[in-house]
């Protein structure tokens, strides 16, 4: 009984607790870790911790709600990392994205749409070789497109497309 009674009260001043909020965290040490994140309905956030090898990362975010928003935040650090994140609002704007990755043989997707209030932001930041970076912006209404894609090492590869 009072372990139901601490969780009602942890939930109760969690910002969990309330409708349309969207948190999310994880973190994983080891080998060959996944993490699927899909967020909806709420204004979004999240946060993907990895570390060894074979890392794989998915953050699907969308957020319908005039206010907009998303967040996110991937690190990766072995080699053989995938990280792919989309974002989409409604009629508010924002999104937001950064992806920290270390090793060899990494990969980096980001797709950001953002409603009628405009924004993205994004920033990959790759160490490493054999590094590939794909980001994708759109933004409806008053745009304000920014990526940053900084790789460090040999053999990599970069394309960014804003609209």
């Amino acid at each position: 009984m009072r372990t139901l009674t601490a969780l009602a009260l942890i939930l109760a001043g969690s910002s969990l607790a309330y409708a349309g909020s969207n948190e999310s965290f994880i973190g994983q040490v080891g080998g060959w870790n996944g993490a699927i994140v899909s967020q909806s309905h709420g204004n979004n956030a999240s946060a993907v911790l990895q570390a060894g090898v074979g890392n794989h990362a998915y953050v699907s975010q969308t957020s319908t709600w005039a206010g907009g928003k998303n967040g996110s935040l991937v690190v990766s650090s072995g080699f053989a990392n995938t990280a792919l994140v989309g974002q989409t609002t409604g009629f508010g704007g924002a999104n937001g994205q950064l992806t920290l990755q270390n090793g060899v043989g990494n990969t980096a997707i980001t797709g950001q749409n953002s409603g009628l209030w405009g924004a993205n932001g994004s920033a990959t930041i790759q160490e490493g070789w054999g590094n590939t970076a794909i980001t994708s912006q759109t933004s409806y209404g008053s745009p304000l497109n920014t990526a940053v894609t900084a790789q460090f090492g040999a053999h990599n590869f970069a394309m960014t497309v804003q609209k």
